[in-house]
Parts: structure tokens; C-alpha cells; sequence
């Protein structure tokens, strides 16, 4: 059931952004909370006192650690954590948590956030515009995102849309987001990552946080 969580309780659920990482379990204080999660892949929300947290990332199904992380959770607040970075490049693995508004929006809203988790792209530009629609004098919604961050929601008004990133202060396009056509009131997660084992082609995954 879509909503915030209460007062005395987190919800989190986690996103497998790394691409060269294989499926992963999560550990949460030494308890095993996500079981053999793909790249590409997020899990359900999951409820927790709130409070201090030791996260770890194993290989899934081993005891072999590949991300040792601390996290504090608030009461009365979802998040998604995405595991990002890379295994064996240069970008090594680390945990962002994001506070999730899922609160109801308006029947004619729909509101998108992007997460730039291409640990093999530069910064870039995001646009939200029609399918297809081209960036040559368009502006875009987001400028100079760098890798690791994250935009906030983004409400607009409820139409067909497609995102379209390019190498930042260029028209370059780099990725195509799938053609979003959603019901009035969603809320979406974009998330670029790289192809699977990293590098290009990039891709834009969709999340739902709320339909």
C-alpha cells in the first residue's frame, strides 16, 4: 500500500545500481533484509524501527562484503538506498539513502526524480520534453548533473514524456528514457546506470514510488 511511513517506523527499499556487481544480498546490523538482488532491480519497502544501521552488501548467497556502509533513519520517512559505484573500477561502491515523497499528488500531476548512477558517464544535462522530442534550443530541466547525484521530485503536468540526457553544456545525447505514459498522480524514479559489467550504452531504469 502506497504511502508515508508512520511516525515510529522507516521504510526502505534498495536499488542494485552497480553494473559490474553481480545479484546482492543486503545485511541491515547483521540481519539479512534483501535476498539476491539483480543489477537493474529495487526491492520492496521494508519496515524498520528507526535508528542506526550498519549496512552491508554481500555477494549474493556468500559472506564475501563488497560494501560496508552506516545509515541513520529517520521516523516517518521512506527512502530508497542505491547501491552505486563499481566493483573493479574506479568508482568504488557506496550507498546513497534518498528521502521518498510519496505523498498524493493532484490527478492531473505527475512528478519524476533522476538519480545519475552511470559510474562511467560525465556529468550531463537532463531534458523532459514529448517523445522524441529534440534538445537543439530546448532547456534543459536539470544542467551540470554529476554522477552520485540525485534531482529532487519534479512536478509537472500530466502528459506523455520522455527524458533524453546529454553530456553536460552539450546536445549530445546520451540516453533516451523509456516513453513514460503515466496515470495522473504518479511518482517515478529515473535512474541511469550504466550497460550491464559498465560503460556505454547507457540506459534510464523507471522505479515506481507510487502509482
Amino acid at each position: 500500500m502506497w504511502g508515508q511511513a508512520r511516525p515510529d517506523e522507516s521504510r526502505i527499499r534498495v536499488v542494485n545500481a552497480s553494473a559490474d556487481a553481480p545479484a546482492v544480498d543486503v545485511y541491515a546490523n547483521g540481519v539479512l533484509v534483501v535476498e539476491a538482488l539483480p543489477f537493474k532491480a529495487a526491492s520492496a519497502y521494508l519496515s524498520v524501527p528507526p535508528g542506526s544501521y550498519n549496512i552491508q552488501v554481500r555477494v549474493a548467497g556468500t559472506q564475501t562484503t563488497v560494501l560496508s556502509q552506516p545509515l541513520i533513519l529517520m521516523g516517518g520517512t521512506d527512502y530508497t538506498a542505491f547501491a552505486m559505484g563499481s566493483v573493479s573500477g574506479s568508482r568504488p561502491l557506496f550507498l546513497i539513502a534518498l528521502g521518498d515523497n510519496l505523498l498524493p499528488r493532484p490527478s492531473g500531476t505527475i512528478s519524476l526524480r533522476v538519480v545519475h548512477a552511470a559510474a562511467s558517464a560525465p556529468a550531463v544535462d537532463v531534458y523532459v520534453g514529448g517523445p522524441w522530442a529534440p534538445v537543439t534550443g530546448a532547456t534543459p530541466a536539470l544542467t551540470s548533473v554529476p554522477y552520485g547525484a540525485s534531482s529532487l521530485h519534479l512536478d509537472v503536468p500530466n502528459a506523455i514524456y520522455q527524458g533524453r540526457v546529454t553530456v553536460a553544456g552539450t546536445k549530445n545525447i546520451a540516453i533516451n528514457s523509456p516513453v513514460l505514459r503515466l496515470p495522473g498522480g504518479a511518482v517515478r524514479t529515473l535512474v541511469a546506470v550504466d550497460a550491464k559489467g559498465g560503460g556505454a550504452p547507457f540506459e534510464i531504469v523507471e522505479f515506481v514510488d507510487r502509482d
